[in-house]
């Protein structure tokens, strides 16, 4: 669980789409049902995403796979 967090922080972090990387550290996330990628290497799950410790969670598909340094990368779609 730690690592599936640490990779999705490293994602929203990376994407050009983020705006306050300030509250990255209050991210939580939870994961749910997760089944092999059809469309690339790794995993796909269900996730439970929290931005603040206030917000209402968002569910949505993150897909996670190792690289090639051995550590999970996150892929948001």
């Amino acid at each position: 669980m730690d690592e599936a967090l640490a990779a999705f922080k490293k994602a929203q972090q990376a994407s050009p789409l983020v705006w306050d990387r300030n509250n990255m550290p209050e991210i939580s996330l939870a994961l749910g049902q997760c089944d092999k990628n059809s469309s690339g290497p790794g995993v796909s799950c269900m996730t439970s995403i929290k931005m603040s410790p206030q917000a209402q969670p968002l569910d949505r598909v993150v897909g996670f796979a190792k690289g090639a340094s051995g550590e999970w990368i996150a892929t948001i779609d």
